[in-house]
C-alpha cells in the first residue's frame, strides 16, 4: 500500500496540473486500489518522464494511430504473468491501457526510435 500511495503522489507531482479542471471518470487511484485487492503479488512502477514520452510517442504510432497525451505511464506487472499492464495516464485519470509483451514491447519502442 505504501508503494502504491507513492507511485499516486509522484504521479500528481509529475502532472503538475490541476485535478479539478476536468470530471475524471477513471482515477487512477481507483486501479490502484483494485491491483492491490486483487492481485496483493503485482507490483508497478512509474516511468520517469522522459520514458513515458517515449513510450506514448511509440504507442501513438501502432496500429490503429492514435492521438494520446499522456503525461505519466505505470508498468504493472505480476509474477505468473508474462504480459505487462501499461496504463497512460493524464491529470490523475486513466487514458487508456494495454497489456504487452516484453517481446512487443521492445518491436513497438524499437520502431519507434527508428522512426524518428
Amino acid at each position: 500500500m505504501i508503494k502504491a500511495i507513492f507511485i499516486f503522489m509522484s504521479i500528481v507531482v509529475v502532472s503538475g496540473s490541476c485535478y479539478a479542471e476536468t470530471i475524471c471518470k477513471s482515477p487512477f487511484i481507483n486501479l490502484l486500489n483494485i491491483m492491490e485487492e486483487k492481485y496483493p503479488t503485482a507490483s508497478n512502477h512509474l516511468m520517469n518522464p522522459v520514458q513515458s514520452k517515449q513510450f506514448v510517442r511509440a504507442y501513438n504510432n501502432m496500429p490503429p494511430k492514435t492521438n494520446f497525451t499522456s503525461d505519466s505511464v505505470v508498468m504493472f506487472t505480476k509474477p505468473t504473468e508474462t504480459k505487462v499492464l501499461f496504463v497512460l495516464i493524464k491529470k490523475l485519470c486513466i487514458q487508456t491501457w494495454t497489456q504487452l509483451t516484453s517481446q512487443q514491447f521492445n518491436f513497438m519502442m524499437q520502431r519507434a526510435t527508428s522512426i524518428e
